[in-house]
């Protein structure tokens, strides 16, 4: 392909160097990289299921340009995605809320499922810094 897209999928494929080495495969010479996801805000560490890929920035670099690929671009994300998810969970939030109306044995769960989701807002707002990646293969 020209291009590939991980787009904020987390670490479904392993360390940034898994990531890229899998994608790499998918791409030809010259082609284009892009991965949306971030890495650990400077000198923090989480210890959580689903974070076990981010680390530092520049180990997040070292781990993207391992194959000698080249980042053409590197973006922020963290306001888009703060916006984003604070807009989610005002969705869920509402949508919940309807649900539990018409069906209140939903209450407890669809509570519960709210905790995660703003636990997890906050998790990505204190220790993750969201950036675009692109990448070219070289």
């Amino acid at each position: 392909f020209d291009a590939v897209i991980y787009a904020s999928l987390g670490g479904v494929l392993g360390s940034f160097n898994e990531i890229v080495r899998k994608l790499r495969r998918q791409v030809k010479m010259g082609g284009l990289i892009i991965i949306d996801d971030g890495y650990f805000k400077n000198g923090m560490l989480l210890k959580r299921k689903g974070y076990e890929h981010y680390t530092s920035y520049r180990k997040t670099v070292n781990q993207l340009t391992s194959f000698g690929d080249k980042i053409k671009a590197e973006i922020s994300t963290d306001e888009a995605s703060k916006n984003i998810n604070r807009e989610f969970l005002k969705l869920i939030k509402m949508r919940s809320e309807e649900l539990i109306d018409t069906q209140p044995e939903l209450k407890e769960p669809l509570e519960q499922y709210i905790k995660i989701q703003e636990e997890e807002c906050d998790i990505l707002d204190e220790y993750i810094n969201g950036v675009l990646w692109v990448l070219v293969k070289n």
